[in-house]
């Protein structure tokens, strides 16, 4: 059985990912973004990095929820791979 579709899955990953590389926020312009973002588990984050000779650098971009980051980890834990993991 599957919690999501996969597609919706996979950004859940993208985010994922960014969050715990302690990278930029996903960045994504895809549709997908917006239906979980419309389920709750994602939501637009703008990260503000100082300022230069033309203003405010500002990053902005998706970050998990406390269910979105639930959800997922619960999924990934039954479906990735531990030889993946390394």
């Amino acid at each position: 059985m599957r919690i999501l579709p996969y597609p919706e899955l996979k950004m859940l990953e993208r985010v994922f990912a960014a969050e715990v590389e302690c990278r930029l926020p996903s960045q994504s312009r895809s549709k997908y973004m917006k239906v979980l973002q419309d389920k709750g588990l994602i939501e637009p984050m703008t990260r503000t990095f100082g300022k230069d000779a033309f203003g405010y650098i500002t990053v902005e971009g998706w970050v998990l929820t406390h269910p979105g980051r639930i959800l997922y980890c619960e999924w990934a834990s039954r479906h990735v791979k531990e030889e993946d993991c390394e």
